[in-house]
């Protein structure tokens, strides 16, 4: 892998690099939910049976947006549909911290309270069907196309490390130190910083400068015929 493919010069894309610390964000946020979400359950009825269904709800959503997820994708635009769905997100996590609270502290029938983390884990993880490939589709309108490999290959290789350093590291972590409710606050408070990374990585330099462009270019398409216009008028008062 020569330099011009290599991530250095990746990196240096501003713009690009606000959207790979978006992603690791967005993945942490992502990949500890579902452990969270399994350690709430088993905390709060010490049922193995509905802790199963935690995992039914978090992967059923593939199945049934994922095939339709392109389509979406062509017809609106990636911009809107990561800025909506991170917000979504962001009410999501808020939802269940507070379930997890009212779990927690006794404040909430058991049935409804599994019931309403089953939902609401199913809503997340059906949003990130959406999320996750308009997000991969922001790469090639950020970077050159001799530094795309480099780009998708430094994607691939946040999301595998980040399984890593959520599920083995940060999640203990944070429930040990915060309990179970603060690790969920945490997880909003990455989704609302991925939120502002992207929304500073969606503001790609050229945007307006092409607009001011095209202007200008069909003012020059205009200016010789008037020209012309005007020459004819000319002859035609000498003759």
């Amino acid at each position: 892998m020569n330099q011009a493919q290599g991530y250095l010069p990746v990196l240096r894309n501003l713009n690009f690099l606000k959207l790979w610390i978006a992603q690791i964000f967005s993945l942490m946020a992502l990949q500890s939910l579902l452990l969270l979400a399994l350690i709430l359950i088993e905390e709060v009825n010490q049922s193995s049976i509905q802790t199963a269904g935690v995992i039914v709800a978090f992967s059923l959503p593939a199945v049934i947006f994922g095939p339709i997820a392109g389509v979406v994708l062509d017809r609106v635009s990636k911009k809107t549909i990561l800025v909506v769905s991170n917000l979504a997100r962001i009410a999501s996590q808020a939802i269940l911290a507070f379930l997890a609270y009212l779990g927690i502290n006794r404040g909430i029938d058991p049935l409804a309270f599994v019931g309403l983390v089953y939902i609401t884990i199913f809503i997340t993880s059906a949003i990130g069907q959406f999320f996750s490939p308009a997000e991969g589709a922001m790469i090639p309108l950020l970077v050159k196309r001799d530094n795309l490999l480099a780009a998708n290959s430094l994607f691939t290789l946040t999301v595998v490390a980040i399984q890593v350093v959520a599920l083995i590291v940060y999640v203990p972590i944070a429930v040990k130190s915060f309990g179970i409710f603060g690790a969920f606050v945490s997880l909003a408070v990455f989704l609302r910083a991925r939120h502002r990374s992207f929304s500073a990585a969606a503001r790609r330099p050229g945007q307006a400068p092409r607009k001011r462009q095209r202007r200008r270019g069909s003012g020059d398409a205009i200016r010789p015929s008037q020209r012309m216009a005007r020459n004819r008028r000319g002859l035609a008062l000498r003759h």
